[in-house]
């Protein structure tokens, strides 16, 4: 927060962009774990049982 405040934000902002955008990156490529891949589709599996009565 310190930065932030002695730091112009057109030198921060592109810093701060660069590491959130490396975050995202990360997380693309590391792809779901197989326990989050099996609730999405167990909770999908709920979801269209509940629509389907």
């Amino acid at each position: 927060m310190a930065r932030s405040r002695s730091t112009p934000p057109e030198q921060w902002g592109p810093e701060q962009n660069a590491v959130v955008n490396g975050q995202v990156d990360a997380a693309r490529e590391s792809g779901p774990s197989a326990a989050h891949r099996e609730r999405v589709e167990s909770v999908a599996e709920s979801i269209i049982d509940v629509e389907g009565d």
